[in-house]
């Protein structure tokens, strides 16, 4: 990826990183822009999907903590506090 002089400082000025921007190359959607350019962003009603998405997915691996199971084969014998 190759970044402009005038965009990494536009970056720095903004506080966004490179990281946010490769995120939004990844996931983002484009709209033309004037003089064939592109618009990259991820819409607000999709991120805030995501956004509930990921603080469920973070809510489930908290209460997974200190869990264990005790397996026989395909039997799951019984579940433990652990760890």
């Amino acid at each position: 990826m190759h970044y402009s002089r005038h965009s990494r400082k536009r970056m720095q000025q903004r506080g966004i990183r490179k990281e946010e921007v490769e995120f939004l190359l990844s996931n983002g959607q484009a709209k033309w822009a004037p003089g064939g350019a592109e618009n990259i962003f991820v819409p607000r009603k999709e991120l805030h999907g995501l956004i509930e998405y990921h603080r469920n997915e973070i809510k489930r691996l908290e209460r997974v903590d200190n869990i264990g199971l005790v397996m026989a084969g395909e039997t799951v014998v019984t579940v433990k506090h652990c760890c």
